[in-house]
């Protein structure tokens, strides 16, 4: 199936921001590093929410966290529901190349303090509220030896998994949140049986989103996103649980439709903030 980008692009992209990385850390641009460092423990203590983009995400959960003023990370697309709720996340995310490619302009437009890789920083502009961070991938050999990791310090650099979600529970955990609550994390994907996965991890696109966002229109016509591969979040997302839990912090999914059961169950509508 042919794609957008190359191979070797985002592997050079990724090249170039531990480059960037690098120089950000042992010169006087370790601006950066300061910010990075005073966020962490931040939001010690409080109640967050990582907000995912599934269908059974709900515009009236999302109002719930404007009106208790709850902390927030949600990524990608998620912009698409802001005309239906004054809620908007705390905090951003984007990790993958596609999205960075396609939305950049709308992701530069958010006032929700961002947190980019540094493979993507040439995507985005320079503003106050977006920090970067160093990528640290996942050690794969073909999908057949995937090792997911979890960072515990931001200034080293945070995993980049086979979820985004992966990424904000870090996030969420450096920030000193307790309890974390998922939502909007369905864990299925409808995925055409004819599509084939390829062996990079950028290697295989879809065309149509059938369904698998919180809106119809979350992807537009012929734009392409990566294939998911639910098997590998799974593990990631066992890590995660495990991760947290090692911390002595609680999380729990509050999805109200969710195939991902690492996470201890619990119904968003008793969550009291």
């Amino acid at each position: 199936m042919k794609i957008t980008y190359s191979s070797f692009k985002y592997k050079f992209n990724k090249i170039k921001g531990l480059l960037i990385y690098l120089i950000f850390k042992y010169t006087k641009f370790g601006k950066n590093f300061q910010i990075l460092e005073g966020l962490k423990n931040s939001e010690k203590g409080k109640t967050c929410f990582v907000v995912a983009n599934g269908p059974s995400l709900k515009i009236k959960d999302l109002d719930k966290l404007h009106k208790t003023n709850t902390i927030s990370i949600a990524s990608n697309k998620i912009y698409l529901c802001f005309d239906d709720t004054r809620w908007r996340p705390t905090y951003y995310t984007v990790a993958d190349y596609l999205n960075a490619e396609n939305d950049n302009s709308d992701i530069d437009k958010l006032n929700s303090i961002k947190f980019i890789p540094y493979s993507l920083k040439s995507f985005f502009g320079d503003h106050n509220n977006t920090v970067y961070f160093n990528e640290r991938s996942a050690k794969r050999d073909n999908y057949k030896d995937y090792i997911p990791d979890f960072s515990f310090e931001a200034t080293e650099g945070f995993h980049i998994g086979e979820t985004v979600t992966h990424l904000n529970i870090q996030i969420a955990l450096y920030l000193g949140c307790n309890p974390i609550y998922i939502i909007g994390m369905d864990g299925e994907y409808k995925v055409p049986s004819s599509v084939v996965h390829g062996h990079d991890v950028m290697g295989d696109t879809l065309k149509s989103d059938n369904g698998n966002h919180f809106c119809a229109n979350y992807y537009s016509d012929n734009e392409k996103w990566a294939i998911p591969r639910v098997d590998l979040i799974h593990i990631t997302h066992d890590l995660d649980n495990k991760a947290v839990k090692s911390k002595n912090v609680n999380i729990y999914n509050a999805s109200r439709k969710s195939a991902i059961e690492s996470f201890e169950r619990v119904n968003m509508s008793e969550v009291k903030l």
